[in-house]
């Protein structure tokens, strides 16, 4: 009788510490490469410094730049991150302006600083479809509108153990989309490409090994108990 509550009372210990391993919060940082790879119309593929581009004949640019650096994350559940950041000039004068689509690939990649490794690849395709961009030298006009295409929830644990999931909507047009403004004033990518990062709280294999030793310690000392009686 003893010997069942004792062990009763350790598989709850470690049923309570398991619980708490999983809900720790996780320090992490992302990363995403962007390469563009078509165009429904004439033009140029090209990538530098982080940023793919894609030059139509009609002198229109959309750029999609990478994120290298966006700082280190501490939490428990999603964060709602940028994947790239978008941009788009022309110098397209006619009347109708110009009108086509670009398609790329977005690759992103989580790091666990503590205690160390990265997992990926979260991989997502999309398609930017552009409609009557033009300028008349002053004004600028036209519209972006994005869509998602591949596996919308992805789900990967980083070599240490920590479990993630990204997810990129369900395929609607514009799911976590900022469109940018057509020659932004201030020269910059203001659009945004965007995701949904969650750690799922999956506890490390320290936690792991702990609750295995925890759980070990106690069966031994209801054994000794056992034999003495």
């Amino acid at each position: 009788m003893m010997l069942r509550r004792t062990l009763l009372l350790g598989a709850l210990a470690s049923c309570l510490l398991l619980a708490a391993g999983g809900g720790a919060e996780a320090a992490y940082t992302y990363t995403s490469t962007i390469t563009i790879t078509g165009g429904s119309v004439a033009g140029t593929i090209a990538k530098s410094a982080g940023i793919s581009t894609f030059t139509t004949t009609g002198g229109t640019i959309v750029g999609l730049q990478d994120i290298t650096a966006p700082g280190t994350f501490l939490t428990s559940g999603p964060l709602s991150a940028n994947i790239g950041n978008v941009g788009l000039t022309t110098t397209n004068m006619t009347a109708a302006g110009e009108s086509f689509t670009v398609n790329y690939t977005d690759v992103v990649t989580i790091t666990n600083p503590t205690p160390g490794g990265a997992t990926g690849p979260f991989t997502i395709n999309g398609t930017l479809t552009l409609s009557g961009v033009r300028t008349d030298g002053t004004a600028s006009a036209g519209s972006v509108t994005n869509r998602y295409a591949g596996t919308f929830s992805q789900t990967l644990a980083i070599p240490a153990g920590q479990l993630f999931n990204v997810s990129f909507g369900d395929g609607s047009v514009n799911d976590f989309f900022g469109p940018p403004t057509v020659n932004n004033p201030g020269g910059t990518a203001n659009g945004s490409l965007g995701a949904v990062i969650n750690p799922l709280g999956v506890p490390e294999p320290a936690s792991v090994a702990m609750m295995g030793t925890g759980l070990v310690a106690v069966i031994g000392l209801a054994l000794r108990r056992t034999r003495k009686a």
